[in-house]
């Protein structure tokens, strides 16, 4: 009998130890499996996220250069009139009543404005002559034919700007001659042409300010120095001017950030009408007219 109970002990503790080590094993065996299945998603979210955020940076970084690109080429090398249209270029002669183009600036062809912006010059200019007698403006650049940047300017797109010379005169008071280059006044209005002292004539400069300002075209701006501007401004509180023309004056009047100084001309910017900027319409098929007839050409 105790031999009996003795060999079922055994085999019930042998059953009971085969089940822990199996159980043991099974748990073992999970356990490293568990510990990869968890740790295989986790590992591949870490890959996926550094990977989804480049894969969408790159687009992004990719789309925003093409872009930058884009306004670069459009801004400097694109066609003239996607920036500012032509309706009609009009040429400004080489010189009339009040106005010279010298040969310097004459030879690049870069007389070419808006119907406004020509017709400005040319009234300016001689209610200038008219005022002050012996008055010439020297007008230098203005626009190609057809627009767009040149290779002395990057501004001067469309017919609304021009570089205007300021009026200069010699020791003796009299007006100078075309100059070959710009000349720039120091505060003083004191500049140097072929090594002679020359003086920013301020009363003439101040009579093409003001017949600008006063025109029928609206002038946006007028870069110049500002050494130069307050001279200008002294000089028509002297003349006891209208505060609103002065005031006027002093708004237009800017010396740019983002160019030269201004102190050797100044640089004229209208504003573009309608007329300007819109191109002609062209007759609809009906309205063109009916070509004559053999008879009607007498033949």
């Amino acid at each position: 009998m105790r031999r009996g109970v003795l060999s079922l002990a055994t085999h019930f503790t042998a059953l009971r130890a085969w089940i822990i080590f199996t159980a043991l094993r099974a748990w073992t065996i999970f356990t490293p499996l568990r510990a990869w299945t968890l740790f295989t998603p986790l590992r591949a979210w870490t890959l996926f996220t550094p990977l989804r955020a480049w894969t969408l940076f790159t687009p992004l970084r990719a789309w925003t250069l093409h872009l930058s690109i884009c306004l670069l080429v459009f801004a400097w090398a694109g066609p003239a009139q996607a920036r500012c249209a032509f309706r009609k270029p009009v040429a400004l002669a080489a010189s009339g009543d009040g106005w010279q183009i010298p040969p310097t600036w004459a030879n690049r062809g870069l007389n070419y404005g808006t119907p406004s912006m020509v017709g400005l010059i040319q009234r300016a200019a001689k209610r200038v002559a008219k005022e002050r007698p012996g008055a010439t403006l020297f007008v230098a650049d203005i626009s190609r034919r057809k627009g767009g940047p040149s290779e002395w300017h990057l501004s001067h797109t469309c017919g609304r700007d021009v570089d205007l010379l300021f009026y200069a005169v010699d020791p003796k008071g009299r007006q100078l001659p075309a100059p070959a280059r710009m000349i720039p006044f120091d505060a003083r209005g004191v500049g140097v042409h072929r090594g002679t002292l020359v003086k920013f004539d301020t009363a003439r400069n101040w009579a093409l300010v003001k017949a600008l300002l006063q025109d029928r075209v609206t002038v946006e701006r007028m870069f110049i120095h500002k050494s130069l501007k307050k001279r200008l401004l002294a000089h028509a509180r002297k003349r006891k001017e209208s505060a609103a023309l002065i005031a006027r004056a002093d708004a237009s009047m800017i010396q740019p950030t983002n160019a030269g100084p201004h102190d050797d001309h100044i640089h004229v910017r209208i504003a573009l009408t309608r007329d300007d900027i819109t191109a002609p319409t062209k007759p609809k098929p009906g309205d063109l007219p009916r070509p004559r007839s053999r008879r009607d050409r007498g033949t």
